[in-house]
């Protein structure tokens, strides 16, 4: 086993670590606590020291180190700005460029605790459900900007979209993670990219085809 940390609040981080990562790749239930305290170099009493259970380490995992990781890179995305599918278009891209069979292997953390746990747990279920709530937000609160704009076509619902777009992303990792092939994901998000596309002004109602690697060009919305 590892050194134990010295500091109480080191022995939590190192726990919250450890414990995300092996929740990721071995599922909460089948996670082993010994596995995760020699992961993270420290006793069973500082595990209980922190957390009550197993349980209540897991929920502070999907709050403190998944809700993060879920979160940031939207949050950086969209929180500001009145190009909202320009900033999506190039958020997508940059998950398609990073794409590689190991970043597929375990699927997403948050979609697979709730596969997992959602009908298991009910503690589980709404912290998960919030969480995605949130995300949802902040795309439906970007597209309102955009219309309001006028970068984004009026007759959009923010809300149904952003059901949609988080659906899409999370079932896209889901099939990739089952068939082992990034290539599931980097299709499925291409078609993304040319369904916000549609979503321009005065092209929302009638959506063009899907093309593959279709893009919009941030000089004059146009599309190539």
């Amino acid at each position: 086993m590892k050194t134990p940390s010295a500091r109480p609040e080191n022995a939590r981080l190192a726990l919250l670590k450890s414990a995300a990562a092996q929740f990721h790749h071995h599922g909460f239930q089948a996670a082993s606590l010994e596995a995760i305290l020699e992961d993270a170099g420290v006793t069973k009493g500082a595990l209980y020291h922190h957390f009550r259970n197993k349980k209540e380490l897991g929920l502070a995992v999907l709050d403190e180190v998944y809700r993060d990781a879920a979160l940031t890179m939207w949050r950086d995305c969209l929180a500001t700005g009145d190009r909202p599918l320009e900033a999506l278009v190039e958020l997508l891209g940059r998950m398609r460029s990073s794409l590689c069979l190991e970043s597929v292997e375990h699927g997403c953390p948050l979609h697979n605790l709730a596969q997992e746990m959602a009908d298991e747990d009910e503690g589980f279920r709404r912290a998960l459900d919030a969480l995605m709530e949130e995300r949802r937000g902040l795309i439906a609160a970007a597209l309102a900007r955009g219309v309001r704009a006028g970068t984004v076509d009026p007759g959009v619902d923010g809300m149904a979209q952003a059901a949609f777009i988080t659906a899409v992303v999370e079932g896209a990792m889901g099939a990739a993670k089952t068939a082992r092939d990034p290539r599931m994901m980097d299709m499925a998000l291409g078609v993304l990219v040319t369904h916000l596309e549609s979503l321009l002004p005065g092209r929302a109602e009638v959506a063009p085809p899907p093309r593959p690697g279709s893009s919009i060009d941030p000089q004059n919305n146009q599309t190539r």
